[in-house]
């Protein structure tokens, strides 16, 4: 199967056309979380999904009796095809656009996913997490040092920009949002801000007050610090610091 192969049925591409992950976030936004026997059953052909499945063989994602083909956008490809073989056997979680090929004409492999985003198994996502369990200080000042890092931070939640903590991103999805934590922002991509519980507006100052817990992977464009969150959830705020005597 060809990991890297674009359909014309995916919103406006060519064969050969390259796109971030981000830019398939904010395309198919927002990302609906569902089973993979809910999505064979239901309608989502042509929307941006969320599935957990087992690699029993490569590029097929299965849950039961429930089979899904999957290929990855060309800006993963290359990574893609390389670690679903480490990942056979093992659980997964991918994110792209539903597929139903048999009403498309192509009845040899009747669902797939066209995939911009997936993660291992959670032992696998824990591996060498760096943990920043009071500032977001040293992401933000020093980011070539953990460019690529596995990371949880916490901090508050500051929806899409919406006090002006950072520069805005270049094209920012429907679901972005700031994190604060003391002087220092973050920008979180990837993962509309909702989890067990509960479901954050980006767009709306009501829910800034709340704060956050963040697992995913650092990276730094034009001195900005990036979180693609893999996980998220709500969490107490932190007590204040007993005062100096």
């Amino acid at each position: 199967m060809a990991a890297a192969a674009l359909l014309p049925s995916v919103k406006g591409e060519a064969q050969g056309v390259t796109l971030e992950p981000k830019e398939y976030d904010a395309r198919y936004a927002p990302i609906q979380d569902v089973s993979l026997a809910d999505l064979i059953a239901g309608s989502y052909a042509g929307k941006g999904v969320r599935v957990h499945g087992v690699m029993d063989e490569p590029f097929v994602l299965t849950d039961g009796p429930v089979h899904l083909n999957m290929t990855a956008v060309n800006a993963i490809a290359t990574d893609f095809t390389n670690d679903v073989r480490i990942f056979l056997g093992q659980e997964m979680e991918v994110t792209g656009v539903f597929r139903d090929n048999e009403s498309a004409g192509s009845p040899s492999e009747e669902f797939s996913i066209l995939v911009w985003r997936y993660d291992g198994p959670s032992e696998r996502r824990q591996k060498g997490l760096k943990v920043f369990p009071e500032s977001l200080e040293p992401l933000v000042l020093y980011p070539a040092k953990h460019e690529g890092d596995n990371v949880r931070v916490w901090g508050q939640f500051r929806g899409r920009n919406l006090f002006g903590d950072l520069p805005t991103a270049g094209e920012p999805s429907a679901f972005d949002f700031v994190l604060k934590n003391n002087l220092f922002s973050v920008w979180v991509t990837g993962h509309e801000p909702r989890g067990s519980g509960f479901e954050l507006d980006p767009s709306s100052k009501t829910d800034t007050g709340k704060w956050v817990e963040v697992v995913g992977k650092a990276s730094a464009r034009n001195g900005v610090v990036y979180i693609t969150a893999s996980q998220l959830k709500l969490v107490a705020a932190p007590r204040p610091s007993p005062p100096a005597h």
